[in-house]
């Protein structure tokens, strides 16, 4: 089996369906994350059930 804990993976469409089952794997399995999806409220919601807490930073004004 491979280990996961410790790395890094950037995920998109996380806030709904596989991303988001992705998101919950990978969290559980001690990995990095860079979440991102389209839906900002909705990936908060996803992050802060993946983690119990949330960094967000908005790409959208570039």
């Amino acid at each position: 089996m491979f280990e996961f804990a410790g790395k890094v993976a950037v995920i998109t469409g996380a806030a709904s369906g596989f991303g988001r089952a992705f998101a919950q794997k990978g969290a559980v399995l001690g990995m990095k994350l860079v979440l991102a999806d389209v839906n900002p409220e909705a990936l908060a919601q996803a992050a802060l059930a993946a983690f119990g807490k949330v960094h967000c930073c908005s790409i959208t004004q570039v």
